[in-house]
């Protein structure tokens, strides 16, 4: 399967524009945060599971976790990954407790096998992570489809936590065949998730963007995310595809 880690890191570019989507808004910039970190955390986890059981699997980077495989037969496994006491890798993110996945081995090849995550006083830079996350391959062929699916998941920090359950839809629109190129690879990404943020606001967050290639690193160049917040709507344009590094928030335009 084509470079399954670069589809887990164009989650994380996502999550990076809407941390940088706080203002001009209608709804609490704090709420944009809480989208933030969720997508980030969910990501992050999606990441992890694709490295740790993909036949593409490294040990780089792994200084301070433990990978502890399990197999109750032939095709059902349990992989526990655990983190040391303030594992710090090299994107700088400070993780600690367990990630547990379990199902099938060959998920990633299987459409509609399932893989299910839990936790075990996990934490990213001091946020404890709990909740169920599911994850599974929907269509195979020239454009896979992969389905994440959030369920009661929490983000704590601080005695302050924000709540959200929904899905994220990853569709590989160009490039899957073409496997030695990932210049020509479009991505698109469906969020549909709703929450209450650490304000105590009811939120919800929808909306599909696409991300491509652009001067060697994934950006995203199109479509549009609407958070909305006690009667407030917040819409992030990110525009018609081009390779511009612009979008608009409420209509008026931002640049990174």
């Amino acid at each position: 399967m084509k470079n399954l880690l670069k589809l887990s890191s164009l989650l994380i570019v996502f999550a990076i524009f809407f941390m940088g989507c706080e203002e001009p808004v209608n709804t609490d910039p704090e709420t944009s945060k809480n989208v933030y970190e969720s997508h980030l955390a969910v990501s992050d986890v999606f990441s992890f599971t694709v490295k740790e059981t993909s036949k593409e699997k490294s040990d780089a980077d792994s200084s301070c976790y433990t990978v502890e495989y399990a197999t109750e037969d032939s095709t059902m496994f349990t992989t526990t990954i655990t983190f040391n006491e303030n594992c710090t890798l090299s994107d700088g993110i400070v993780r600690k407790g367990q990630i547990i996945i379990s199902g099938n081995g060959d998920w990633l090849n299987i459409v509609n096998e399932e893989v299910t995550v839990t936790f075990n006083e996990y934490s990213m830079d001091g946020k404890d992570i709990n909740g169920e996350l599911k994850f599974k391959l929907v269509l195979s062929g020239d454009k896979p489809k992969f389905i994440i699916t959030e369920n009661n998941m929490s983000l704590k920090e601080n005695n302050k936590t924000t709540t959200w359950s929904g899905t994220n839809t990853i569709v590989w629109e160009e490039g899957y065949l073409t496997i030695l190129d990932f210049n020509d690879d479009v991505l698109s990404i469906t969020v549909n998730k709703e929450g209450v943020g650490t304000n105590g606001n009811n939120y919800t967050a929808t909306g599909t963007v696409y991300t491509k290639n652009c001067t060697g690193k994934a950006e995203i160049t199109k479509g549009v995310v609407t958070i909305v917040e006690n009667g407030g709507e917040t819409a992030v344009d990110f525009g018609d595809g081009n390779c511009d590094g612009a979008f608009t928030v409420n209509g008026i335009p931002i640049n990174l």
